[in-house]
């Protein structure tokens, strides 16, 4: 027997959200089977999918030391078989109907994902059954796994941002089993066996502490019998005990600061506060401190380190909320000749805080922010899964949801005060930073300065502060305004929001050889303000309409892109016409946008993956503009002045234009702010688009200092992407890309050659290439190299096999409707297509030529392209 409670579950629970919600939902069923599992189905028609998440009470936390990783390891080994499927079976089924196959291990929980065609939800209950209770596990396959895990783990510690946030653990929460890292230590990894799993899988796995979600387009009667037939059966050993918070008012008695020096070129800070965590009835107070101190551009740290005294390249507050604590964690990047004033100027900033410092204004937007942030988390199907199910397994489901909201709406300034009072002190903060090797500062040194500056006594108060039209399906639009201009409506009423893409022929191309990185440069400080508002006023205009506003170059077109609600469309059309014909372009905020682009190029540096990135355009082609780097170099950014953005936006913004709104839109407005940038003329300016022209040498090698892991990179040149190959390759990379695709299958879990191994397809009007990717240990440089050549001598000697060649056309399928799930995607999508000369339905009718497409036609293909005497290949090794 179950249990059922109906609930309603949803954003129509408070005002605001009630006044936004566009769809009408089902009410959300509630189960509990005899057994205790709960079951949570939301039945949502908007799309032909069905998103399931399964959440278990077993992570890291749950760990004894000795088990350190072991969360970790399990959730990879389901993938590696079950009692009912082999290794890789269960990525193959999913991604043969075209869906797809995760699962995450966090502090509190580990949750398996399966999105599916909505056909086949019944293939994704079973297939989280079988990961969640039928786990067999191979020791030899276990081995090769934990290799693959020592790599990944490798790769986190080359990573400053992972590195950063794994050495603040154990000072934050010392003697916790939050101290230590999710992935584990690699004596720990190394040492756990079969039996430490399956002891660990009995003793956590239990349906009582199981909850699953399922939303989409179901029936919940349907699913609910099937959860019944699939889970009813597994029974509980022993009982579940939710995990106290801990204690935090002896863990902190005076500032503890440590470093840590490496090969970085940046200095990286992080600084934690020990805080409750989400169970606490402060948890919408500290969301919203948070975000006042550095949630956004308009935030307290932001506009003081970044804006106004320009002493850090990157600066942000974050709430890490956890079942059993929490913290306020400040992370921030910068130049070594910066980290003595900011770490001063920080900390006495941080002794004067004072909640009068923060306006009503300022508190309105940060819990607006916060209300919108809940609500378009449920905009895709796989969102929402994941907040329904947040909601209901750490409290009480939609009455959880729904006092969350109602706790943030009133936080006012008294409860502000009350958490500065308790949490933001000298005693609690914790801090680790990673230092270039030459800088001479350590962590007591650091120490000492926040002792020098930071009295809480001394805090007080401180201001801061028109043409023819073509009807195409689905109501859709093209306005023909003249010259090249294009207005696309793509009506969506789903959600109260609308989504704007303006995309102009261009970008580099708009260049000359000389002048790399201007149009990235360009794209940086164009919504840096307007001729009415400076950068601040410009950032809070959109704060205060949960409005977001941006612009980037590509090597062939400029976009610039919007998104807001619709009930501030008026306004927000009106700024959007304001950043593209009265620019500001003030010298002090292109002098700012010009730190950001250095610090994107050094930051380059840092990361292997990163150079890869950078060096491989003008490593692979010698025509302009694919041959440059698209950021510049340090002294090209830095000798940029306003004249010179001036002048290559007077040739940019005059080119032919495509601008795209979907969602909902208010038809007339949307039309008068085409006309209105229909009064620029188009110029005969044209960009340089000449052919592709591959580069001689074929070889590339790179060395990056004290890292672990070797990246490869093997380039195969393609057509251009309105040939009629595009089709086939696209295919063809979906067929190796993916859990059950050929490099994952033959390379990591047959070989255990690499945690990350993919494959990518760039391609435009010119040409472009198929690339095959793994990050391996260096002395399997080889055998990877190996292992593509095989890889590509297979695919050209024999037909895909009937199963495999449906897996590729389902998931190419599968991947692009879910990739295009939000307003933006589906804007930028119809723009890209249009720019580049294509129709707006490109993409989609050749994903109808795919299904088409045999097993020997593809073999044709790779026989085509896949030429390895043609290949490319870039390596970075570590020295």
């Amino acid at each position: 027997m179950r249990k059922v409670v109906s609930v309603l579950i949803g954003v129509c629970m408070m005002q605001f959200v009630a006044q936004c919600r566009p769809y009408t939902a089902q009410a959300a069923e509630l189960t509990r089977l005899a057994n205790g599992l709960q079951v949570l189905v939301e039945e949502d028609h908007r799309f032909p999918l069905t998103a399931m998440r399964l959440y278990v009470h077993a992570g890291s936390a749950y760990e004894t030391a000795e088990e350190a990783g072991i969360s970790h390891i399990l959730e990879h080994m389901v993938f590696k078989g079950t009692e009912t499927r082999g290794p890789g079976e269960m990525a193959q089924a999913i991604e043969g109907v075209g869906g797809s196959l995760n699962a995450g291990t966090s502090f509190d929980q580990t949750m398996y994902k399966v999105d599916v065609p909505a056909e086949h939800w019944e293939l994704g209950l079973s297939v989280l059954q079988d990961m969640a209770f039928g786990l067999q596990i191979d020791p030899e396959q276990l081995e090769q796994e934990k290799a693959v895990i020592l790599a990944e783990l490798e790769r986190n510690e080359d990573n400053p941002d992972r590195l950063l946030f794994q050495e603040l653990q154990p000072l934050v929460w010392p003697e916790t089993s939050y101290a230590r890292p999710i992935i584990g230590f690699r004596e720990t990894v190394r040492n756990i066996t079969a039996a430490d799993i399956q002891a660990y899988t009995q003793r956590l796995y239990q349906p009582q502490s199981m909850l699953l979600v399922v939303c989409g387009h179901v029936e919940t009667e349907a699913v609910l019998d099937k959860a019944e037939a699939l889970f009813g059966k597994a029974a509980n050993d022993r009982r579940y005990a939710p995990p106290q918070p801990w204690e935090l008012d002896e863990c902190c008695q005076d500032p503890l600061v440590t470093t840590g020096h490496g090969p970085w070129k940046k200095v990286y800070v992080s600084i934690g506060l020990p805080t409750p965590g989400f169970r606490a009835e402060e948890e919408a107070g500290l969301e919203v401190l948070a975000h006042l101190l550095g949630g956004d551009q308009t935030s307290l740290l932001y506009r003081t380190f970044k804006y106004e005294q320009q002493l850090v390249d990157e600066i942000a507050v974050a709430p890490v909320l956890l079942e059993r604590g929490g913290m306020l964690y400040i992370r921030a990047q910068l130049d070594p000749d910066k980290l003595e004033p900011f770490w001063g100027e920080l900390t006495t900033t941080l002794s004067r805080l004072s909640a009068d410092q923060f306006s009503k204004q300022e508190l309105d937007r940060a819990k607006l922010n916060l209300e919108d942030d809940l609500f378009q988390a449920k905009e895709t199907l796989g969102g929402l899964a994941s907040k329904l199910g947040h909601f209901q397994f750490y409290g009480s489901g939609p009455e959880e949801e729904h006092a969350y909201l109602f706790q943030l709406r009133h936080v006012d300034k008294g409860l502000l005060q009350k958490l500065l009072d308790a949490y933001v002190n000298p005693a609690r903060m914790r801090s680790h930073v990673l230092l270039p090797d030459e800088v001479p500062l350590d962590g007591q040194d650091l120490a000492a300065l926040v002792r020098q500056h930071w009295d809480k006594e001394k805090k007080t108060a401180e201001s801061a502060r028109a043409g023819g039209t073509k009807d195409l399906p689905d109501g859709r639009q093209i306005i023909e305004y003249g010259q090249g201009r294009r207005l696309v409506l793509l009506p969506d009423a789903t959600l109260p929001y609308t989504a704007v893409t303006v995309t102009w022929p261009g970008g580099d191309a708009m260049l000359q050889q000389e002048q790399a990185g201007l149009a990235a440069l360009a794209a940086r400080a164009l919504t840096r303000g307007t001729q009415q508002f400076d950068m601040a006023q410009f950032h809070e205009f959109l704060g205060d309409r949960a409005a977001s506003v941006g612009a980037r170059a590509g090597r062939q077109e400029f976009t610039l892109q919007a998104k807001f609600p619709t009930k501030f469309s008026e306004a927000m059309l009106e700024v959007v016409g304001d950043v593209i014909t009265e620019p500001a372009w003030r010298e002090e905020e292109i002098q700012r946008a010009q730190q950001d682009q250095v610090a994107s190029i050094v930051e380059q540096q840092d990361q292997p993956l990163g150079l890869v990135s950078r060096e491989m355009f003008p490593f692979l082609f010698t025509t302009f503009p694919y041959n440059t780097y698209h950021l510049g170099t340090r002294e090209q950014v830095q000798q940029y002045r306003p004249h010179a953005l001036r002048a290559y936006w007077q040739r940019q913004s005059a080119q032919p234009w495509i601008m795209t709104v979907c969602g909902r839109y208010d038809p007339e407005a949307v039309k008068q702010l085409a006309s209105r940038l229909a009064q620029t003329p188009v110029r005969q300016t044209q960009a340089v688009t000449g052919d592709l022209v591959w580069s001689e040498k074929q070889d590339l090698e790179l060395v990056m200092e004290d890292r672990n892991q070797a990246h490869l990179l093997v380039v195969f040149p393609v057509p251009g992407i309105a040939e009629d190959d595009h089709a086939g390759l696209s295919l063809l990379r979906k067929a190796l890309a993916g859990q059950g695709g050929i490099l994952f299958r033959e390379l990591r879990d047959k070989q255990g050659l690499g945690y990350s191994v993919t494959s990518l397809l760039w391609q435009v009007q010119q040409g472009g290439f198929l690339g095959f990717y793994i990050g391996t240990d260096p002395d399997k440089r080889d055998q990877a190299l190996q292992g593509f050549r095989e890889i590509v001598r297979e695919l050209r000697t024999t037909p895909l096999p009937e199963a495999e060649l449906k897996r590729a056309q389902n998931l190419l399928q599968g991947d692009y409707y879910r990739s295009h799930q939000s307003l933006m995607s589906r804007s930028g999508e119809a723009a890209d297509m249009l720019v580049q000369g294509l129709p707006v339905d490109f993409q989609q009718n050749r994903i109808e030529a795919a299904q088409r497409i045999s097993g020997p036609e593809l073999r044709d293909v790779a026989r085509r392209f896949l030429d390895w005497d043609g290949a490319y290949t870039i390596t970075v090794l570590p020295e």
